[in-house]
């Protein structure tokens, strides 16, 4: 569980990076299924995860800023869509 707690917050890095770059693969309907289902599968490891709790605390962060990162996201769509 431990390895991939690591994984999912270096996946999360790598989605912030295209976040930030707006990138057309993390928006398309593949990336944000794809980007969805990390956020779940953050949450679940967290809930099983036994290991230290700067781990935990790390997980959940992150898992929370890529909700954080979602909201963010439909706001926008919403707003550029209702400019048209």
């Amino acid at each position: 569980m431990k390895v991939l707690a690591w994984g999912l917050m270096f996946f999360y890095l790598l989605i912030t990076v295209f976040w930030i770059a707006n990138s057309p693969h993390l928006f398309s309907l593949g990336g944000v299924i794809l980007w969805l289902t990390s956020i779940v599968l953050g949450f679940i490891t967290y809930k099983q995860l036994k290991e230290p709790k700067l781990i935990k605390k790390l997980l959940l962060y992150s898992s929370s800023f890529m909700v954080f990162l979602v909201i963010v996201t439909g706001l926008i769509y919403l707003a550029v869509t209702s400019m048209l």
